[in-house]
């Protein structure tokens, strides 16, 4: 692989042993952990030593560490190459664009992962299922959860290397927090029909003792400030208010629901400006741009934009907005465009 007789690009965060000892070479040691691959397996994977090298030298090096020097191979490592299908040829739904019935999902649309590829196929499975049954397709938006951010990268993206989900690719990641990820999907989930009305009633009723509880220690006083102001305090949580305020006392949440609680009071100017900001930002993302949108004849659009405009066909102007080598100057083209064909569509 680092001769270049394999050009392929491999996954990014699991570099060969090989690669490591070129672009390293001022270390002089290197970890190895050795992974038991089950409960009930004699297997151990030796993570660390990623390789294509061939068996006999992969056998040789490895006997060199100490406690290896008997080690049996079950399988020799291998080099990883990938192929996969551009993902501006699908849409937000994960369904091929100009094929009809044709939704993928994973390492086939350039992503590397285990979570990338079952956040992909929940989606692209939904959307197979309620195009059979002819409902409308199904999408998340960037601001609902990582799975929208995912997608949304991935469609209008221009991949050289597999894709790995980070949080710090999401702009609104202080709504998208693993305590309130129930309140925020389930609902959704219920109106596909995913969970039961059982689970459904569990979560709305943690969502109203989270609600009451924060009206009751907004509502509440302590020395002239609301409790729930106390509780901004950064060596504040709730179990230290219980011991300053009755109120606090009375209180009857779970852990998680203390958790979320603390969250939604301790951060809720800067929630409450980052949902402001998804408002905003969604006038622009439902401004649509038709599917036959003619970008080559918006007048001042520069070349780079009309390109990756005609490539991705983004729905809407916000998304326009996101795509690389799209600026200010040419969304502001767009939308006197737009609002040209809306007075022209009026006067006719």
């Amino acid at each position: 692989m680092y001769a270049g007789r394999i050009e392929g690009i491999g996954p990014r965060y699991c570099p060969s042993i090989e690669d490591k000892v070129v672009r390293f070479a001022d270390k002089d040691r290197h970890q190895v952990f050795l992974e038991p691959e089950g409960l009930d397996s004699p297997s151990v994977y030796v993570n660390g030593v990623s390789t294509s090298l061939p068996a006999e030298v992969q056998e040789a090096f490895v006997h060199t560490i100490p406690g290896l020097e008997r080690a049996r191979f079950l399988r020799h490592g291998y080099a990883v190459e990938y192929d996969f299908v551009h993902p501006a040829q699908l849409d937000w739904t994960l369904k091929v664009r100009r094929t009809e019935g044709l939704w993928l999902a994973g390492q086939i649309n350039g992503t590397s992962g285990y979570e990338e590829a079952a956040a992909q196929g929940i989606v692209a499975g939904i959307n197979a299922a309620r195009a059979v049954r002819g409902e409308s397709s199904f999408a998340l938006d960037r601001s609902e959860a990582y799975i929208g951010v995912l997608i949304d990268d991935l469609v209008r993206s221009d991949p050289r290397e597999p894709y790995r989900m980070f949080t710090s690719r999401a702009e609104h990641r202080l709504l998208l927090r693993e305590d309130n990820a129930d309140r925020r999907l389930a609902p959704r989930g219920w109106e596909l029909g995913l969970i039961t009305a059982e689970q459904i009633e569990l979560v709305r009723a943690k969502e109203q003792r989270i609600s009451v509880a924060a009206a009751r220690l907004r509502a509440t006083y302590h020395e002239g400030r609301a409790l729930s102001t106390w509780l901004k305090r950064p060596e504040m949580d709730l179990e230290a208010l219980r011991a300053l305020h009755p109120v606090a006392r009375e209180l009857a949440l779970e852990e998680d629901e203390v958790a979320g609680l603390e969250v939604d009071l301790k951060y809720e100017g800067y929630l409450e400006r980052q949902r402001t900001e998804v408002e905003r930002l969604k006038e622009q993302e439902e401004l649509k741009l038709p599917s036959d949108f003619p970008f080559e004849t918006v007048e001042g659009l520069r070349s780079e934009a009309r390109e990756k405009l005609l490539k991705l066909r983004p729905p809407t102007l916000g998304a326009a907005g996101r795509i690389a080598g799209v600026n200010p100057t040419d969304l502001a083209l767009l939308l006197v465009h737009l609002e040209r064909a809306r007075r022209a569509e009026l006067q006719r």
